[in-house]
């Protein structure tokens, strides 16, 4: 998982776009179906940090790689694109993105990282609407729902699509707002 362990991370925007409430979010769609938004919510382990919206919430990468983007644009806000076969194509293989960072990050481009390693911070920069991290998998560049790769990727034990999201009900039983967490297993930060 792309977040610090010892936690459970709050899912509010589930692979294929759909939050607790039933509401689609368009940049879940085409290229980024398979994507997760990840809230700064957590619920923390004994001893270990609790995160709030203001903290620095660590980024990590999810598998070893070669970063191949490390900027800003106005849509992404602060991300890092990370290729996992290493060869700088983002056309061949399985590359993860990570989005919408607090700073610039601080990985350059041509580095090789480390699964584990902090990439940036969870934020709100770019197309957002509060501290969040959007985190995508591509396979060949291509994150539509039609790539058979990536329907079986796995991680902490989950298939992705298999992330999903879950509402807390009122009292009248109307969805109020998101209550399902998944663990990491990532070392503490």
């Amino acid at each position: 998982m792309p977040l610090p362990g010892n936690h459970e991370w709050l899912v509010t925007t589930e692979t294929g776009g759909y939050d607790c409430n039933g509401s689609y979010d368009q940049y879940h769609d085409n290229n980024n179906y398979f994507s997760i938004d990840f809230s700064s919510g957590n619920r923390a382990d004994t001893g270990a940090t609790v995160y709030n919206s203001t903290s620095d919430i660590p980024v990590l990468a999810v598998a070893d790689g070669k970063i191949i983007k490390s900027e800003f644009n106005s849509g992404n806000g602060n991300y890092v694109i990370i290729d996992h076969d290493e060869d700088g194509n983002l056309n061949t293989g399985f590359s993860t993105w990570y989005l919408h960072f607090k700073y610039l990050p601080s990985v350059v481009v041509g580095a090789i990282v480390k699964k584990g390693d902090i990439i940036g911070y969870m934020g709100n920069t770019g197309i957002s609407y509060g501290t969040h991290l959007h985190f995508g998998v591509r396979y060949k560049n291509n994150g539509a729902s039609s790539v058979p790769e990536l329907a079986k990727v796995i991680m902490e034990g989950h298939l992705l699509k298999g992330y999903q999201t879950e509402c807390s009900l009122n009292s009248k039983g109307e969805p109020i707002s998101p209550k399902r967490y998944y663990r990491s297993y990532n070392l503490v930060y």
